[in-house]
């Protein structure tokens, strides 16, 4: 530590009746956090402290310095500022905060200029400009304008010339407009050939009105297009290309944005793979297809019966899925939609659940949080018992909170709860595991006697738990909902291996909406510090969906699946252990479900007791080098639900 005390705010949230301050604050002891008023007045407030194991290993702190964080609440609000007195370390320090909105302006100024003073002490003039030259021009973390990414990823004129001095070659493919029976052909549908490089013959653009008999086609590959829409410059041509580059795919799908009548471009939808869960509740993969004509003459008549183009193209991927199709995504702006995609939720959860039956999930499609979002609730037609794995070295109070939340709020009621001791020494712990017995008798303790280790201690606690299925669960959470039955309907199913839940800081933002792979180098949460209630980009905060990895902090899977991969690897034994667990799942061919059904509190990692803080950040380093190490492939290779033309850098889906 270079300075006796730091202290970082990390985020100021005024409400109407009052202030929320986040951050951390450490020195070489503890650290004693005052708010006063302007007179040196006690200023009403609470003052919660928690460990950031993050800034631990980065500072190396002491045992009585690990409580680090702080999330500070001011209720009421004075007129005047508020100062809050930081002590610790042979130290004194304050920080000012305005009650005014001029004066929140102020700070968040002065915060941003002092962190900038900040980057250019540590790290010299020409990071500091270039960093700086970075923001400016949008190249760092801030995306640009969509339609100057949109003209800088489309292909320019002498591209296009290029490829129309190419020879004609690939499948040939005839381009399908879907329109409504009852309606009449879009007078301007001929531009959805405008600009393309690759042109089919013009019999080869034709209709296809719903509910009419379909037409046997003589061509290797149908692209559906609804009618209006217009493609991108080039976009035949990229298709095609695909096609020969990947012959055993059945279907392609492509990125597409909103166009209005002026040209003007909005709404890109950059979409992941194929994936299935997230399909069923926010149908991503829109009104543009091209599909291999065999596939497309096996679907069923009864798909080119519905009324509108939107139900059609849902139906037709549902029907695609249960054959098994090999579907495969473009990731290019090639399809410009005129006019949103509207189908009426009737429609939708008709044919969700008729597909359900089909593939025979038992579960329903019910409205979603946001208007074109739906999600699936999965039916239990069965009541395994469910092992709930709680690690704990003292920290009593969170303990209590977290188990306590399980007895309140679980409808379940085929569980226990094993309670995983590791070395606490606070005498009033034992005491409080006391009480804890003698509320229930689903519960029940066992000890770990080694050092820490996450991974050791939840294996131990799988050989200890009777329950078929198994709820990792750190002491540092606490359910907000009827949290087991509703993860349990997903860690049931056959192909999926793994569930995992969205989870709060104590401030309402978002702590963990999944994992993506890539984010700084090997993998990031998804959306932190996102306010609750956000859908968040293309309702990735807010939809059920196929992920790569969510976290060990509240993650529920089958005992099947655990011990199939051989459990937590002990190598891992303070991080990327979660990772790793979720790899090894998917690499077998399971799915890992993010379900933001469930939604918990984490208040950061309290189960790990201290060590010798170098050995700590030794360790870590270890393990993060052996993460890369057995994954590089796989990182390399980018997350298949993400899109590679979303930010690396930044954790919001902003574009590259």
């Amino acid at each position: 530590m270079k300075d006796s005390l730091r202290i970082r705010i990390d985020a100021v949230i005024r409400k109407p009746d009052g202030m929320l301050i986040r951050g951390w604050t450490a020195a070489d002891g503890p650290v004693t956090i005052r708010v006063r008023g302007r007179n040196g007045e006690e200023i009403p407030c609470t003052v919660d402290r928690h460990r950031r194991r993050d800034i631990e290993t980065y500072l190396g702190l002491s045992e009585a310095a690990r409580d680090s964080g702080f999330l500070i609440e001011v209720s009421p609000l004075p007129a005047s500022p508020v100062r809050v007195v930081f002590e610790g370390g042979g130290a004194i320090k304050e920080q000012v905060f305005h009650t005014s909105f001029a004066g929140a302006l102020f700070d968040t100024a002065a915060r941003k200029a002092a962190g900038a003073y900040g980057f250019f002490i540590r790290n010299g003039a020409v990071s500091f400009l270039r960093k700086s030259k970075g923001k400016i021009t949008h190249t760092e973390t801030k995306a640009e304008p969509y339609p100057v990414w949109l003209k800088r990823h489309l292909p320019g004129e002498e591209e296009l010339q290029i490829q129309r001095a190419e020879p004609q070659t690939g499948p040939s493919m005839c381009v399908l407009r879907v329109r409504d029976s009852a309606a009449a052909a879009d007078e301007d549908s001929q531009e959805i050939l405008s600009a393309q490089t690759w042109r089919p013959a013009q019999e080869a653009i034709l209709d296809l009105p719903l509910k009419d008999d379909v037409p046997s086609l003589p061509y290797e590959y149908i692209a559906l297009v609804r009618d209006g829409d217009i493609l991108a410059p080039g976009a035949l041509y990229e298709i095609s290309h695909a096609i020969q580059d990947h012959p055993d795919t059945d279907i392609f799908y492509t990125d597409d944005d909103r166009v209005d009548g002026a040209g003007r471009h909005s709404q890109p939808r950059l979409k992941p793979e194929m994936a299935p869960d997230y399909y069923y509740v926010y149908p991503y993969i829109g009104t543009f297809l091209v599909i291999r004509s065999g596939l497309f003459e096996a679907i069923p008549q009864e798909v080119f019966r519905e009324t509108a183009p939107e139900a059609f193209f849902f139906a037709l991927v549902l029907r695609c899925l249960e054959m098994n199709a090999r579907i495969r995504r473009i990731p290019r702006i090639l399809y410009h939609a005129r006019k949103e995609e509207i189908m009426p939720f009737t429609d939708r959860k008709r044919l969700a659940e008729a597909h359900f039956r089909r593939i025979g999930l038992a579960a329903e499609l019910k409205e979603g949080r946001t208007p074109q979002s739906a999600r699936v609730a999965c039916a239990l037609t069965e009541q395994p018992k469910v092992s709930v794995l709680i690690p704990n070295k003292d920290h009593l109070e969170d303990l209590e909170k977290c188990v306590g939340s399980l007895l309140a709020r679980t409808s379940y009621e085929n569980y226990e709860i094993l309670i995983i001791e590791n070395n606490s020494t606070d005498p009033e712990t034992f005491a409080g595991y006391d009480r804890l017995l003698a509320l229930d008798g689903r519960i029940r303790l066992i000890r770990f006697e080694g050092g820490f280790n996450f991974s050791a201690i939840n294996n131990l606690g799988v050989r200890e738990a009777k329950g078929e299925v198994l709820f990792l669960l750190n002491n540092d959470t606490e359910l907000i909902g009827d949290v087991i039955p509703e993860m349990l309907g997903f860690a049931l199913r056959k192909e999926v291996g793994a569930v995992g839940a969205l989870l709060y800081y104590l401030d309402d933002t978002v702590q963990h909406a999944g994992i993506v792979l890539g984010w700084g180098g090997a993998c990031g949460h998804a959306f932190p510090g996102e306010k609750r209630g956000t859908p968040g980009y293309m309702d990735r905060i807010t939809a059920q969906q196929d992920v790569s990895a969510v976290t060990a902090a509240a993650v529920m899977l089958r005992r099947e699946v655990y011990e199939a991969v051989g459990g937590l690897d002990e190598a891992f034994a303070v991080a990327l252990n979660d990772m790793d667990l979720c790899m090894k799942i998917r690499a077998v061919g399971w799915r890992i479900i993010y379900d933001p059904e469930a939604e918990l509190y984490h208040y950061e990692s309290r189960s790990r007791g201290s060590d010798d803080t170098r050995e700590k950040r030794l360790l870590w380093e270890k393990e993060y080098d052996l993460f890369l190490t057995r994954w590089e492939g796989v990182i390399a290779e980018g997350d298949p639900y993400y899109n590679p033309n979303l930010s690396l850098t930044a954790q919001d889906f902003s574009l590259r």
